[in-house]
């Protein structure tokens, strides 16, 4: 973390003149943004939201100004009455109607309008309304017309709301009336169909009871006709023992069709007169003449009964037997009596069980009934209740059409500013200060990113995998060598124990104990010659036999520092052109041990002049008079000279420059230079400052001082 915030501090201390422009400008453009806005003046409202207004009398009038069950839908849908048109509107037509006297100038609502700005009291049901203008003035007075018309047009709403439930009801009513008609209809034809009044549980206790007693009846009926039958049968027996003719009276006197058809009667009357026992007296007229209608028939019958059965006959002696006839006759009436009562119990026996089946399949049917009346009853009482309910409701909306009624209210008024909301010059200028330097920052490191130079020695760690052999101290001075090499080495420490670093770095990698080093670069401008015409200074000033061959044919500079002439030197001893020898193509300098074949007249059929034969023999035969030879050769993206110079295992050292050589075309070189199975042992970078290198900081300011 530490790292990354030096690496950016150094970064912006590199390209301070960006950073310092780009913040002067958005730091200025911010104040003079303050200076010419206009100052607006902010003032608040604030309204609650009553989820059931007790300002109605109306029950109903409260339910409808009652906001929904999700209050956030209720407070969302009084912001937006809030902005509407029609609310602005309505205020600004007050607001401009009220000030036409005076000097204030009239509001429209596009300048309104955007200035107006709602917003929820987190965990409330408060809306405050903010509005902003120029007149402090007008921002009170207006903030308050728009609270009182979002009032006015809330209370317009619920009214329409209770207006149109009004028209609902008033159409609904007949409709439920019909309903309620239909169903009493359908329960009064059920009970006639059925023949039923009610259907409690008392009625049926009362039919089960019913039921009970003919039961009781029936078998009390069921018992006489036993004894009738058995009496009967006895009086069938005592008459069988009788004589012939009695015997033959009496059998005559049971088919006899006038004694069949009175018997019949006496069995009706008979069963009539128990029927009416039941419910009656036996002083009731209606007993009093069945009785007498009774009497009647009996003596009819016996009157009958007497004409075919005479009541004497004749003895064997003449005499006539009185008794004996009347004995008999007695008991043909008895038997005929006790036929009559059998047939008599037996009808009665026989409709007493038709009535309790009849009673019996009403009692099964009850339930069924019962559920049908129920179900008919249900009707009617929904029906008659949503009748009732919806009456009571309509009253209640004609009530809250009356009214005017809102669920908002005011709880905070809105006061006259006294100082501007906008602009906050303290905020603006520190927000405005930390934006400039953020954006300064952003745009230097940006450029840095789009810029891809080398710009110190970490990012040459990070973007090769080559060695840094030694870095060489950025000079002040345009010229290289405004003296001769060996004086301004000599005067200029930092320089000295660079090269003397980059030196010794090199001669531990030369594994191959070449003595050849060939110097390179990526492009031009890098200080190639300036660090080979260094190396090879240094190496004579080691008392060791150096040769510097300026191998940049197309821009050689060796000559022009040492001040020698540039012909006859290399392209000239390679053309043949030197009839003297290699001796007259090298020139002596006022170093010490220091040689320099200058790069010779250039022309273009000598292109190829390094790999011809002549120049391996050269190479050949200087080093076997010199200890070190430095080749200083063209950047290897200019020509394919660097390449040809770097074969069989010389040493090469490639040279960058800081603030110069793109990363991507050091990267490229290299990569060009291995392929080429050429031997770099490293790089030398150029152009070292004390911020871009720790190191050399401690070397200029520490030791190069204390010297």
């Amino acid at each position: 973390m530490n790292e990354s915030v030096s690496k950016v501090i150094k970064i912006i201390y590199r390209n301070r003149w960006t950073t310092v422009g780009t913040f002067l400008s958005v730091f200025t453009g911010i104040v003079v943004y303050l200076l010419i806005t206009p100052r607006l003046y902010s003032a608040k409202v604030r309204l609650i939201l009553d989820q059931r207004p007790a300002t109605s009398i109306s029950p109903l009038g409260r339910d409808i100004a009652q906001t929904p069950g999700d209050n956030n839908k209720g407070l969302a849908t009084q912001e937006e009455l809030v902005r509407s048109k029609s609310v602005l509107t309505k205020a600004i037509v007050l607001f401009n109607q009220s000030n036409q006297d005076s000097a204030i100038e009239k509001v429209t609502l596009g300048e309104v309008k955007p200035e107006v700005a709602t917003e929820v009291i987190p965990g409330t049901q408060i809306i405050e309304i903010t509005f902003r203008h120029t007149d402090p003035g007008v921002t009170s007075s207006l903030l308050n017309l728009i609270a009182s018309s979002v009032i006015q047009e809330n209370a317009e709403t619920i009214r329409s709301e209770a207006r149109a439930t009004r028209q609902f009801l008033e159409n609904q009513i007949p409709r439920r009336q019909q309903e309620l008609v239909k169903v009493e209809s359908s329960i009064s034809q059920f009970k006639q169909q059925y023949n039923i009044v009610s259907l409690e549980e008392t009625d049926n206790k009362r039919l089960t009871q019913s039921i009970a007693e003919a039961e009781k009846v029936a078998e009390e009926i069921s018992a006489n006709l036993r004894q009738v039958q058995a009496r009967g049968l006895a009086l069938s027996k005592v008459i069988d023992q009788s004589s012939g003719k009695e015997s033959y009276l009496s059998a005559k006197a049971g088919q006899n069709p006038e004694l069949i058809s009175l018997r019949d009667q006496l069995s009706n009357l008979e069963s009539q007169l128990k029927i009416r026992r039941e419910s009656l007296t036996d002083d009731h007229p209606d007993i009093q003449k069945l009785i007498t209608e009774k009497d009647a028939a009996q003596a009819l019958y016996q009157q009958k009964l007497a004409t075919i059965s005479p009541r004497s006959r004749l003895n064997s002696d003449g005499t006539v037997q009185v008794a004996n006839e009347k004995v008999t006759q007695e008991l043909s009436e008895k038997l005929v009596l006790s036929v009559v009562e059998r047939n008599e119990l037996r009808d009665k026996l026989a409709n007493t069980r038709a009535y309790i089946s009849k009673l019996d399949a009403r009692r099964k049917q009850y339930p069924v009934l019962e559920k049908t009346l129920a179900s008919l009853q249900r009707k009617k009482e929904g029906a008659t209740e949503s009748v009732n309910l919806l009456r009571q409701k309509l009253d209640e909306a004609r009530i809250a059409e009356a009214q005017l009624v809102s669920n908002l209210r005011i709880i905070e008024e809105a006061n006259k500013p006294t100082l501007p909301s906008y602009p906050n010059i303290p905020s603006f200028l520190v927000l405005g200060m930390m934006a400039a330097v953020a954006l300064s920052a952003g745009v230097t490191l940006s450029a840095e990113g789009m810029d891809g130079r080398l710009r110190d020695l970490e990012s040459i760690a990070e973007n090769t995998n080559v060695p840094v052999l030694g870095v060489i101290p950025k000079q002040k001075n345009s010229r290289l060598f405004p003296s001769l090499p060996f004086a301004e080495l000599y005067n200029n420490l930092p320089l000295l124990e660079s090269v003397r670093a980059l030196s010794k770095n090199i001669e531990y990698k030369n594994s191959t104990e070449s003595k050849v080093l060939v110097i390179t670069s990526a492009i031009s401008g890098e200080g190639k010659s300036f660090v080979a015409t260094n190396l090879a200074v240094l190496s004579a000033m080691l008392s060791k036999r150096t040769l510097l061959i300026d191998a940049d044919m197309r821009r050689p500079s060796i000559h022009k520092i040492f001040q020698l002439p540039q012909d006859p030197g290399l392209q000239d001893y390679l053309r043949g052109s030197v009839k003297e020898g290699l001796p007259a193509a090298i020139h002596r300098t006022s170093v010490k041990n220091l040689s320099v074949m200058t790069s010779g007249k250039f022309s273009y059929d000598n292109v190829f002049s390094f790999e011809t034969q002549r120049a391996k023999e050269l190479f050949t035969e200087v080093q076997q008079h010199y200890d070190v030879i430095v080749i200083d050769t063209p950047p290897v993206m200019a020509c394919s000279d660097a390449l040809v110079l770097s074969q069989e295992g010389r040493q090469t050292v490639v040279v960058a420059r800081l603030d110069v050589t793109p990363k991507q075309v050091l990267n490229r070189s290299i990569d060009i230079l291995n392929s080429n199975n050429v031997n770099v042992v490293g790089l030398a970078i150029n152009g070292v400052t004390a911020s871009t290198d720790k190191y050399y900081r401690y070397l200029k300011e520490d030791y190069a001082l204390a010297a």
